[in-house]
């Protein structure tokens, strides 16, 4: 088994989160509180779903849930804006 560090599917996840936090920070503060945060709160539940689908044996379950977080959180995300 793979560090989760070492897979291209964290690491991209991982540079998508700094960017995030890079790209907040000049938000208004309307926007940096709503979008802002929902943005970085989602990322960092799609970092813990791939770490814990690395470490679990039966990673289907938790596959399936970072498939709803990925397919779901732009649409409700944006609706905020």
């Amino acid at each position: 088994m793979a560090l989760y560090s070492e897979l291209p599917v964290y690491r991209a996840t991982y540079d998508l989160l700094l960017a995030i936090f890079r790209f907040t920070k000049d938000f208004g503060k309307e926007y940096k509180y709503t979008v802002g945060e929902s943005l970085k709160k989602e990322t960092i539940e799609l970092l813990t779903l791939i770490y814990r689908a690395n470490v679990k044996r039966d990673k289907q379950e938790l596959l399936q849930e970072a498939r709803v977080v990925t397919y779901s959180s732009p649409q409700s995300i944006l609706r905020n804006i």
